[in-house]
């Protein structure tokens, strides 16, 4: 769990180093819904890899459960865009809703990749 907490804490401090150099030195203020969805993926990763360390204990309750946060993390994706979209964007141009929406379907794909590598490339517990 340390490797995967490590990756994920690593790429969000990353990013946010980013978001905050992009906005003090670049004319570009990024709105506080960047920082938010950075802070939202690590959550979000943190409770799989709890979920999965603790009640994964064979290989069919580990793929159940990482199938289960799987559509979480999708439902909940929506869910956020969906919020954003109905409730938070009535002042907010159509430009500026292109780029979240990029930002966040570019983190989603990057926490993505990085854990499901992760995951499965240093799981050794199930291999015989």
């Amino acid at each position: 769990m340390k490797k995967h907490l490590t990756n994920n804490l690593l790429t969000s401090g990353i990013i946010l180093t980013a978001l905050f150099f992009v906005s003090c030195f670049i004319n570009y203020s990024p709105l506080i819904y960047y920082f938010l969805v950075v802070l939202f993926f690590l959550c979000i990763y943190i409770i799989q890899s709890i979920f999965l360390v603790k009640l994964g204990t064979t290989p069919q309750r580990f793929l159940m459960i990482y199938n289960f946060m799987t559509v979480f993390k999708m439902l909940t994706s929506i869910a956020l865009l969906l919020v954003y979209f109905f409730l938070l964007t009535e002042s907010t141009s159509n430009a500026d809703k292109i780029y979240f929406s990029l930002f966040f379907i570019g983190l989603y794909f990057l926490f993505l990749i990085i854990n499901t590598k992760s995951f499965f490339s240093n799981n050794e517990r199930f291999k015989k």
